[in-house]
């Protein structure tokens, strides 16, 4: 067993665990009810950036730049002291660190990073590449 099963295995023990289904529908009520969402995971899955979105605290693996809230999934101890650093920060600190780091996930930035992507793959501008799909010139 590894450490990080020491973790969830306490939480279920006090009744702390959720499971939320990959098409839970009301994500966002779901999201916006839990005190915090705790991951294991150190990059912007998909539960991580939902939780952000709808301003949950979320404590993940040391690295996660979305997040204060950080610590070794395989280290029990350390991560049962971020959740309870989490629980104890007031809630509506936590939720406006949640919703800050969320702007990363905004749908217009997103299209904007992925846009310059895209001219810098064919070296010219989107609207050039547009114009010629469009069959003009």
């Amino acid at each position: 067993q590894v450490p990080w099963q020491h973790v969830w295995r306490a939480l279920d023990q006090i009744g702390a665990l959720g499971e939320i289904h990959p098409r839970e529908t009301g994500i966002e009520r779901v999201m916006r009810a839990a005190d915090v969402l705790v991951s294991p995971h150190r990059i912007a899955v998909r539960t991580i950036a939902e939780a952000l979105t709808c301003g949950t605290p979320v404590v993940a693996a040391r690295g996660c730049r979305y997040t204060p809230y950080q610590a070794d999934p395989a280290d029990s101890a350390e991560m049962g002291f971020e959740i309870l650093r989490c629980l104890d920060d007031d809630r509506a600190v936590a939720s406006s660190r949640a919703h800050v780091a969320a702007r990363a996930f905004s749908l217009d930035d997103f299209g904007e990073a992925m846009e310059s992507v895209y001219e810098a793959a064919v070296g010219a501008p989107m609207s050039e590449c547009a114009t010629a799909l469009a069959g003009g010139r």
